[in-house]
């Protein structure tokens, strides 16, 4: 590629050359920072006067839809958020400053897509806040994305965007123009937006990553994709209203054949690798299948001889069935009945205790009626004798006395 006209270099970024982040100190402040601040700085362009040439802030293009999100998907958007190259490219305030920075940093190695190639993945990350402190395992954005963001934050012009999508030194600036185009223009006219590109063959290496690297596709074949689908690469496009959906596939009907052929070629090329679940297992030496033969004829003798002892064996050399064991002395099921018993025969000799409370209660009462009864008694507490008698059988009930004829108690005899 040339280099630009304008020759600003602010810095190189290379996904290779910034470590992953790995720091795990939570007080480090990053979750402040980003509720604070969740562009990390990034703000609008520096606009010119108005009495003066330049971008003017009353030119800038609208976004179509979330100011907040840019329409973009939450888990890519948070992850490019997360990146400190996006935090470090807030230094940047003029336009051509961030065309410079993606003709130079957005290299094919790397790609153009939203994940870096083989690093994406579906589940969300399940460590502690690894979303705020940049370690999430749901994938690494490219620096092409990440540069998307920041030319959406500072609010292109038309006629900046123009340049994006007509850009003669990088394929990769016109893609990110049309990615720009995707994520904010109205859909009632994306697909006026994108006809002057539908038959452009300026070829870009679309996904980077790790080798054999996929061919390259074309910068037509990549607007009708943004077009068509809405899955892409690893992220999901903003969804578009079903009249201007219906409007598009008449609009691209004739180029129907050319995506097919671009599908079955990127389809041959998954087919060159099949998965590792799929590949066909090393072929074994003639050794190990002799081997592996005779210890699968072993095995079958073997179950042959124990069917036919079970139906040749004699019935009186059979074993009788052991009983099972009983319950052990701290088996749960006889310490469970152990304890009821307790509580049973604890319940009865109370019940048997209340019992001769009562018997001894009226007993004594049938006595005081009994010697009322008697002659001799008077209104004082009746003769001496019976007061004595009184007192002997009261002795007798508490000594338990069986001169009566009883065991402890029981009346007269």
């Amino acid at each position: 590629h040339a280099r630009p006209a304008c020759g600003h270099r602010p810095f190189v970024h290379s996904e290779a050359s910034v470590p992953s982040m790995v720091k795990n100190n939570y007080s480090s402040g990053r979750n402040e920072d980003r509720l604070a601040s969740p562009n990390g700085g990034n703000i609008e362009q520096l606009w010119a006067a108005d009495d003066s040439p330049g971008a003017h802030r009353g030119d800038m293009m609208p976004i179509y839809g979330s100011e907040a999100t840019f329409n973009i998907n939450t888990m890519l958007l948070e992850n490019i958020r997360s990146s400190d190259y996006f935090r470090q490219l807030s230094v940047i305030r003029q336009w051509d400053e961030l065309v410079d920075t993606i003709f130079y940093d957005v290299k094919p190695e790397f790609g153009c897509t939203p994940w870096l190639r083989g690093t994406h993945k579906a589940q969300r990350a399940s460590g502690l806040c690894s979303g705020l402190r940049g370690v999430a395992n749901a994938g690494k954005p490219t620096t092409g994305f990440i540069l998307l963001v920041k030319a959406i934050t500072m609010r292109p012009t038309m006629n900046q965007l123009r340049g994006l999508l007509d850009h003669p030194d990088s394929a990769y600036i016109r893609a990110i123009g049309l990615y720009l185009l995707r994520y904010i223009a109205e859909p009632r006219d994306l697909l006026n937006w994108f006809k002057p590109y539908l038959d452009d063959e300026d070829p870009l290496y679309l996904e980077g990553g790790p080798q054999p690297t996929p061919p390259p596709i074309t910068i037509g074949s990549l607007a009708r994709q943004l077009l068509r689908t809405l899955d892409f690469h690893g992220t999901r496009l903003p969804r578009l209203p079903v009249l201007v959906m219906r409007e598009l596939e008449e609009g691209l009907k004739e180029w129907d054949a050319a995506d097919m052929e671009l599908e079955k070629l990127q389809a041959a090329n998954d087919a060159d690798e099949p998965p590792a679940k799929e590949r066909e297992a090393p072929a074994r030496p003639k050794e190990r299948e002799t081997d592996l033969a005779r210890g699968r004829e072993n095995e079958r003798k073997k179950r042959e001889e124990k069917e036919r002892e079970k139906t040749e064996r004699p019935k009186e050399l059979d074993r009788p069935k052991l009983k099972e064991p009983e319950a052990g002395p701290t088996s749960p099921d006889k310490i469970a009945k152990e304890t009821v018993d307790k509580e049973k025969d604890e319940r009865s000799k109370s019940r048997e205790k209340e019992d001769r409370v009562q018997r001894d209660r009226e007993r004594d009462r049938e006595r005081e009626r009994e010697r009322e009864r008697r002659p001799g008694t008077n209104a004082g507490g009746g003769t001496r004798y019976a007061q004595i008698d009184h007192e002997r059988e009261r002795e007798y009930d508490r000594r338990g006395d069986d001169r009566r004829g009883g065991s402890g108690g029981g009346g007269y005899r």
